[in-house]
């Protein structure tokens, strides 16, 4: 494992000691780097929160939607990825994503109090799917498309 993904794997350890189970290495064809795939503590939902590091990055995952954090703003990129991870853990944001037919047209995290009720936002989807942490918030919604 190169230097940063061993620092960002102290540094989730130690953020996230409970979650150390879900955590290991995973090798691409360039470089071996850290994963923690963390599965929904609720039976009903399959949803993973995917973390993994590689060229110097930091990528969240959470269904339709990913983030990268890196150091090039000269933030510290786990610190980012923390604070977006515990956004979706906390069951108060969910993933909207705008779909027409099979062909995906965006994706954003928003409030769980400020969830879409239409396709005002992206009027060419006709299909809103929506997924939280706990699957409290999933549904899916069906729109009229105007391209």
């Amino acid at each position: 494992m190169d230097e940063f993904s061993g620092n960002i794997a102290k540094k989730f350890l130690l953020q996230f000691p409970e979650l150390a189970a879900h955590c290991g290495e995973v090798t691409n064809e360039y470089a071996v780097a850290f994963e923690a795939k963390i599965p929904s503590p609720a039976s009903h939902t399959k949803r993973t929160l995917i973390l993994e590091t590689f060229n110097e990055e930091i990528t969240v995952y959470f269904d339709s939607y990913h983030a990268h954090f890196s150091e090039i703003d000269g933030t510290d990129p786990f610190e980012n990825a923390s604070a977006f991870m515990q956004k979706i853990l906390s069951n108060q944001y969910a993933v909207v994503s705008y779909w027409r037919d099979e062909q995906w047209c965006g994706s954003a995290m928003l409030a769980v109090t400020s969830l879409p009720l239409d396709n005002a936002d992206y009027p060419y989807a006709n299909t809103i799917k929506i997924r939280s942490w706990l699957g409290d918030y999933d549904r899916v919604l069906q729109c009229t498309a105007r391209d």
